[in-house]
C-alpha cells in the first residue's frame, strides 16, 4: 500500500470514528484496527491522535473557509431587498448547507467541535481553524454595517447569531429532523432579517 493511500485511509477511518463516537471516545488502537494499519504507521504520518484531528479539520475547514469568503463577497444594492443583504446571507446559507451535506461525517465532527468545552483538548486543537470560521461571520456584518447603519455596533452579536442558527440547522439535519434546501435557507434568512430590521 502506498504512503499517500495509507494516509488517506487513516484520515477517512479516523473521521468516521470521530464523527460517530466523538474525538475523546476513540483510541489509537481503534483507529489502527479500522484503517488496518499499525500504530507506527499512524505515528509516522500524524505523530499523535491530536495531530490526526488537526489534519482532518484542516482538510475540511480550509476549503470551507475559502468558500465562505467567496460566498460572502458583498456588493451592496441597498434599495433592493432581494439583491442586497438578503441575497448575501442566502448565498452563504445555501453554500454552507451544501458543503455540510456533501461532507456528512465532517459535519457531525464539526458540530461536536463547536460545542466542545473551551478548555477541552478538542476545542484547543480546533480553535485556530474554527476561529477563522466564526470570524468570517463577524466580518460579513462589518461589511453590511458600512452600508446599513442600523447594524452598527451589532456586528459581533449578529455574526454569532447567524452562524449559530446555521449550525443549529445543520445539527437538526444530522438528526433527521430537518431538510436543508433552498426553501429552508430562504425561510431562515427571511426570519433572521426581521430580527435585524426590527
Amino acid at each position: 500500500m502506498e504512503k499517500t493511500t495509507s494516509k488517506e485511509t487513516i484520515l477517512q477511518n479516523a473521521l468516521t470514528l470521530f464523527a460517530e463516537k466523538g474525538f475523546d471516545s476513540v483510541g489509537i488502537a481503534e483507529i489502527c484496527e479500522s484503517a488496518q494499519i499499525t500504530k507506527p504507521t499512524l505515528y509516522y504520518f500524524f505523530k499523535s491522535k491530536d495531530g490526526l484531528l488537526e489534519e482532518i479539520l484542516k482538510n475540511f475547514l480550509v476549503p470551507l473557509n475559502q468558500n465562505l469568503r467567496q460566498w460572502g463577497a458583498y456588493e451592496p444594492v441597498p434599495d433592493e431587498y432581494e439583491k442586497d443583504v438578503y441575497a448575501l446571507l442566502t448565498r452563504i446559507c445555501n453554500g454552507l448547507f451544501e458543503y455540510m451535506m456533501q461532507n456528512r461525517d465532517f459535519a457531525l465532527l464539526f458540530v461536536s467541535v463547536l460545542i466542545a468545552p473551551p478548555d477541552s483538548k478538542t476545542a484547543q486543537i480546533a480553535q485556530p481553524l474554527a476561529g477563522d470560521f466564526n470570524e468570517f461571520f463577524t466580518e460579513v456584518f462589518y461589511k453590511i454595517s458600512s452600508v446599513h447603519k442600523n447594524v452598527k455596533n451589532k456586528e459581533l452579536l449578529l455574526g454569532w447569531l447567524f452562524s449559530t442558527q446555521l449550525m443549529a440547522a445543520v445539527n437538526l439535519w444530522l438528526k433527521g429532523s430537518l431538510e436543508l434546501n433552498p426553501d429552508f435557507s430562504h425561510a431562515l434568512v427571511h426570519q433572521f432579517m426581521h430580527g435585524i430590521y426590527a
